[in-house]
């Protein structure tokens, strides 16, 4: 029973990966693309420094809407339920 189990955890993590790879096929290609072009036209360097700085402001812009959108939902979900308490007849 739990080789079975196991068989179908290994067969769903290689589905999971293929469907990554599927989705974001376009983008891999892309990003290949443009490291084997500015390789060959020697500003790999440049390249990178693009692809980093863009990471660097990426990462913690995310965290700071992921944190308002999270500090939100509780803000709404505890309105909701003051809301919604108190218009119920006793």
């Amino acid at each position: 029973m739990e080789a079975k189990w196991k068989s179908r955890v290994g067969w769903g993590v290689m589905l999971g990966i293929l469907l990554t790879v599927l989705v974001f096929f376009r983008t891999i290609v892309h990003f290949i693309t443009e490291v084997l072009w500015y390789k060959e036209v020697g500003y790999l360097g440049t390249y990178y420094r693009i692809l980093f700085s863009k990471v660097v402001v990426a990462i913690p812009l995310f965290f700071i809407i992921f944190t308002f959108l999270i500090l939100y939902t509780e803000f709404l979900k505890r309105r909701y339920q003051s809301v919604t308490s108190s218009s119920i007849p006793p």
